[in-house]
């Protein structure tokens, strides 16, 4: 019995530290409903919601996002894939928008990033969202661009607030 009492504070203390590294789980903060809050371009205070859930028996994310005052919807599929031991994001909205997008982890940051470049005019850009700030009550989204695939610039940032 002495034994099992002496392993028991081991045994939750690497189970807690491997739940941290997990690569499954590293966007399950993001799982719950939220009160969204940004600037539009002329500095209004513009007003969102985003539910996200867990299904398919808990092994994909699923987010429902609203801007009932923009009249945009999104709805995007996560889900990390085993095999290739990767995150993959598809992102579908409203005005026939639709992206794939692969995760990662740096640090406290995660970030969902295109592969491919978009041409923009004589520009190819590439696109990532970064979730940065994170807590269990808030976190900040950014949805950033890059030309030079080094410097990025932000064009849209959300503050998340847990309902």
């Amino acid at each position: 019995m002495k034994t099992i009492l002496l392993l028991f504070p081991f045994v939750i203390s690497s189970y807690a530290a491997s739940s941290q590294t997990d690569t499954t789980t590293w966007f399950d903060f993001w799982v719950g409903e939220w009160a969204l809050t940004w600037k539009d371009a002329k500095g209004n205070i513009v007003y969102g919601e985003n539910k996200i859930s867990k299904i398919h028996d808990g092994q994909v994310i699923l987010e429902e996002f609203k801007a009932p005052s923009l009249g945009y919807t999104g709805s995007s599929y996560s889900v990390f894939n085993p095999r290739r031991k990767e995150w993959k994001q598809t992102w579908v909205d409203s005005q026939g928008g639709y992206i794939t997008l692969t995760g990662r982890k740096e640090g406290d940051t995660r970030i969902f990033e295109t592969s491919e470049p978009v041409a923009r005019g004589k520009d190819q850009l590439l696109f990532r969202m970064i979730f940065h700030s994170i807590t269990p009550e808030s976190f900040v989204w950014e949805w950033q661009s890059t030309s030079d695939h080094k410097t990025w610039k932000t064009a849209w940032r959300i503050e998340y607030k847990k309902k």
